[in-house]
């Protein structure tokens, strides 16, 4: 097992031999004559299938670095206010506000956790070595017809564990977007209330504005 960290890939390897086995198919000869384009139509779509989840899983891992970098950038601005309030003192701030705003900044908080859990690295199952060296020595004779259910078989069990990583990591974007809509929610909120309700400090210098 090894990591492809740049898609947040682990890969598992699955074994396609003895376990699968010839398909069955009319007998040769007559009106059922055998053909040997049975179920390309299908692996055609089986391989763009896996090439959309491929793609998939490429742009949520692309979102998920976006939410940790916006994340990081508005929590930074955040402390830098939160410094320069602290130094200046001009103004009164009622605890409740100051919650307000710790609230805020726990909600960028989560949406860097969101981030960070959606672009781990998720399970990504290929064929492992055994079937590979198979397809080249003692099924190399097999005809297309078995040939292409077996690749398509495997693609298929590809798919299904992209899926399920693609799934879960577009459920934490979601949630660490969500995140990042309550700071914007609780920020533009606790920045009104300072402005309209926060006593200023007698003495303060009036050049500060």
């Amino acid at each position: 097992m090894f990591a492809r960290m740049m898609t947040g890939i682990v890969v598992r390897r699955i074994a396609a031999f003895p376990a699968m086995t010839k398909k069955r198919r009319p007998e040769q000869g007559g009106d059922s004559a055998f053909d040997d384009q049975q179920g390309a139509e299908y692996a055609a779509f089986i391989d763009a299938q896996l090439t959309a989840e491929v793609d998939r899983r490429k742009a949520h891992q692309s979102r998920a670095q976006s939410l940790i970098t916006v994340s990081t950038v508005l929590l930074t601005f955040m402390g830098a206010i939160g410094v320069f309030a602290q130094f200046t003192q001009r103004y009164v701030i009622s605890t409740w506000l100051q919650g307000v705003y710790g609230a805020a900044m726990l909600a960028l908080v989560f949406a860097v956790g969101c981030g960070i859990w959606a672009g781990r690295s998720h399970v990504y199952e290929i064929a492992d070595d055994p079937t590979l060296f198979a397809m080249v020595e003692d099924h190399w004779v097999d005809d297309a017809v078995d040939s292409r259910n077996i690749v398509a078989t495997l693609r298929v069990l590809s798919i299904v564990s992209l899926q399920r990583g693609n799934q879960a990591v577009a459920r934490y974007i979601l949630i660490g977007q969500y995140a990042q809509l309550a700071f914007l929610a609780l920020f533009t909120i606790a920045v009104l209330l300072t402005i309209t309700g926060a006593e200023r400090i007698e003495g303060a210098d009036p050049t500060l504005k």
